[in-house]
């Protein structure tokens, strides 16, 4: 007789355990979630057991603050999600877009009357690498690019970089150009702010006309956590034959013009009486 009662109390207790079990909250997708910034990213909390009553309310909550619900008289209703044969009542939380600053425990609370359960998912961020180009400005071209080789600043002119950080961290930036082992310019100092942004500096190589060895033109990038530079070879180079050639073209066409319209002058005098 005793051991009849202990079999059926036990066996109570175990059916009370599965019957609490079943009644408990669960978000599909696995723990941890994974997301990258800038895409967006479902968590989707089903209903099981007695939490499937019109009276079930469902709170999403980030950092103690509510972001969304579902009920009755909530911000919207509870869905319906068919899996297998059955279909069971779901509340949904969608992140658009994922930032740097969404990564953290996300709770999906359910109450119901007299019951009060709740599940739990962790978001880890997995940011865009940041990466860094040697631009030429004029064109987009990637100068840093191995296929484009070396580039050439012509003797006594000018020609500007643009040194750009796609997806760039948020945090504050340093820039510094050096020509060969030479720093030319540092401290350049940018501040980026929430998500993941482009971020970019310029700098000018001038060739005074008599330098004709190739250096290597570097811009380094730095942040508290991070150092990126990307480097060009450039070429001191003379002004082409073709461009010389185009050059003195265009100024014996100016020196034609100009005597042209001095003789004309005269010969309209002298016609005239002027002369």
């Amino acid at each position: 007789m005793a051991v009849s009662f202990l079999l059926t109390t036990f066996a109570l207790i175990c059916l009370h355990t599965s019957a609490a079990g079943a009644e408990e909250p669960k978000i599909q997708g696995g723990n941890p979630r994974y997301a990258t910034v800038g895409s967006c990213i479902t968590f989707t909390c089903v209903l099981y057991g007695n939490l499937t009553g019109g009276d079930t309310l469902v709170r999403w909550i980030y950092n103690n603050q509510k972001l969304t619900s579902c009920g009755c008289d909530e911000d919207k209703k509870l869905t319906d999600l068919i899996l297998g044969n059955d279909t069971y009542k779901a509340c949904s939380l969608t992140i658009d877009p994922v930032t740097e600053s969404s990564g953290g425990l996300y709770e999906c609370k359910a109450h119901s009357v007299g019951l009060g359960v709740n599940a739990a998912v962790q978001l880890v961020i997995n940011g865009r690498d940041s990466k860094l180009y040697l631009l030429d400005p004029s064109t987009g071209a990637v100068l840093d690019d191995p296929e484009y080789g070396p580039v050439c600043v012509q003797s006594g002119t000018t020609r500007q970089f643009e040194c750009r950080i796609q997806d760039a961290r948020p945090g504050v930036w340093n820039f510094t150009w050096m020509l060969g082992n030479q720093t030319i310019t540092s401290k350049r100092r940018t501040r980026t702010g929430a998500g993941q942004v482009n971020v970019s500096r310029s700098h000018i190589v001038t060739n005074p006309g008599n330098e004709t060895r190739e250096r290597n033109l570097t811009c380094l990038a730095t942040s508290s956590d991070l150092s990126l530079n990307a480097t060009v070879l450039i070429t001191f180079c003379a002004e082409s034959e073709y461009a010389k050639t185009v050059l003195r073209v265009l100024v014996s066409i100016c020196v034609t013009a100009t005597i042209a319209t001095i003789i004309t002058h005269i010969l309209l005098c002298k016609h005239y009486g002027y002369i």
